[in-house]
């Protein structure tokens, strides 16, 4: 029966500590649990390697590419693309897991300089535009239901104005600034 690996890293903009080295890090830490028999390269590299934080970037990411044999399906979920300070150097890994037939889903804003990447990509990375638009109804219900539901005090107790700047915050947040 056929494997399916699900990998994912969201990209955060004041994580200073992302790196091409620790987005592949992370997606192998949360890849490989998933795989019912490691392939030999992948155990091979963990031998030579363990878990250093010297291992080498190209070994990383060809361990992440070994994951994926004839009876794997791996797909690899980027969100917040836009980000990641190196997001133009981590397209030629992309392009190479896409080569080895890994999907490789990204949820970005529309940057001319992300759609640049995916448009000369001939290895195959996708691009699917999609129209994100936060309600600002439906997040005020979002927010009043989980200050109801998890909040230790009573959220009528909250002054106003801190309701007020909450949801405010949340509201410029929710469109990606």
């Amino acid at each position: 029966m056929a494997e399916m690996i699900i990998s994912y890293h969201f990209f955060r903009s004041d994580n200073a500590k992302d790196s091409i080295d620790n987005v592949c890090r992370d997606l192998l830490q949360k890849a490989l649990p998933q795989v019912s028999q490691l392939p030999t390269k992948v155990v091979d590299y963990h031998q030579k390697y363990g878990r250093s934080v010297r291992t080498p970037t190209e070994k990383l990411w060809e361990v992440l590419i070994a994951a994926k044999t004839p009876l794997t399906s791996v797909y690899i979920v980027l969100d917040g693309l836009d980000e990641f300070h190196a997001f133009t150097k981590l397209f030629q890994y992309l392009r190479r897991l896409t080569e080895a037939r890994i999907k490789v889903f990204i949820a970005s804003r529309d940057l001319p300089t992300i759609q640049s990447q995916l448009c000369d990509n001939p290895g195959g990375i996708a691009a699917v535009a999609i129209e994100v638009e936060a309600i600002e109804g439906d997040i005020r219900k979002y927010v009043e239901a989980r200050l109801e539901a998890d909040c230790v005090v009573d959220q009528h107790d909250i002054p106003i104005d801190v309701r007020s700047e909450l949801f405010g915050s949340i509201l410029k947040n929710a469109n990606g600034s």
